[in-house]
């Protein structure tokens, strides 16, 4: 597919230029030239990134790149509504720094959002490093808590091949309209570095549009990376319940039961998915009591709880641990 829509790429940067240099070599490699606009918005760093920032990304970009350094730091949303304000394009792309795009990243989201009807926003699929799940979308548990589907499934799994609608997907790596990002006022700049993302998609979803994560655009997220990241959990969760009560609905056990697991409710209220007995039957079938065997089909199957006690028993009775 030839990408034609024009978009702009806004990253907030604090410090951690390496990261920020990584995440912008990757996307001179791998995005189609002259279809995009980067905007870094640099969080008053304190490191190289106000003396190399500029310079390099002009280097790599041209007059396609823009950087705007702050006297302050204005945390995440502020960082990125600014962004947004200066960015001339229809469509815009936020993206942390602690990211690396992979090739065809951009193609599946431009061509999607036009496709897909009524769609709010659409995010890629991230991954660790090692090539797990970072985030494919965010859930909701029987007491409302925020998790990542599926997080640490490799993702080869089928699980992680589906397109699935969500009430929340991170903002970690996030396309949305313009217009309509500003429709919704924004990210809402209360918050310090942490649920903006959830608040934002609670005013998509009030707006019955569709929120879904495309698994072929692929990206990876070393997560977590920027100081101060979770120093202001309490203040952010009581803005978020105060702003999003009765918003959200527990999900996360619909995803488990489509996907064929059985589910688990622990004395806490938490929701383990397992395997069948049919399942555990088929991945038995070549069965060797050897534990190369047993980390090949944990690999294939994560949730086979059995398996890793098993694989620990073996563990303990040839004392390799």
């Amino acid at each position: 597919m030839t990408v034609s829509i024009p978009i702009t790429i806004i990253i907030p940067v604090y410090n951690k230029w390496d990261l920020t240099k990584n995440c912008l070599l990757s996307l001179k490699k791998y995005t189609p030239d002259n279809t995009y606009k980067i905007i870094v918005v640099d969080n008053n760093s304190t490191d190289k990134t106000p003396v190399v920032a500029k310079e390099f990304g002009r280097g790599l970009f041209g007059e396609n790149y823009k950087y705007v350094r702050l006297n302050e730091n204005i945390n995440f949303g502020p960082a990125c509504n600014l962004g947004a304000k200066l960015a001339k394009t229809d469509l815009l792309f936020f993206l942390n720094n602690d990211t690396v795009v992979t090739p065809n990243w951009l193609e599946p989201l431009l061509d999607n959002y036009e496709k897909i009807n009524n769609v709010g926003a659409l995010g890629p699929l991230l991954l660790y490093p090692d090539n797990t799940v970072q985030h494919l979308g965010v859930t909701f548990s029987l007491k409302k808590q925020v998790s990542h589907l599926y997080r640490y499934v490799p993702h080869q799994h089928p699980v992680v091949k589906k397109r699935r609608r969500f009430q929340v997907i991170t903002g970690a790596a996030f396309l949305i309209s313009k217009k309509f990002f500003w429709e919704l006022d924004g990210f809402y700049e209360e918050f310090r570095n942490g649920f903006e993302d959830v608040d934002l998609c609670a005013k998509i979803i009030k707006r019955h549009k569709l929120l879904t994560v495309l698994p072929e655009s692929i990206i990876y997220h070393l997560e977590g990376q920027t100081s101060g990241r979770h120093s202001s959990e309490k203040h952010n969760s009581r803005l978020l319940t105060q702003r999003c009560v009765n918003i959200f609905i527990p999900d996360q056990w619909r995803f488990y039961l489509e996907d064929g697991y059985q589910i688990n409710l622990t004395r806490l209220f938490n929701i383990w998915p397992t395997i069948s007995s049919e399942r555990e039957e088929l991945l038995r079938q070549d069965y060797v009591c050897d534990l190369e065997w047993y980390w090949e089909k944990l690999n294939l199957e994560p949730f086979w709880w059995n398996g890793y006690k098993e694989a620990l028993g073996l563990c303990l009775k040839h004392k390799k641990y």
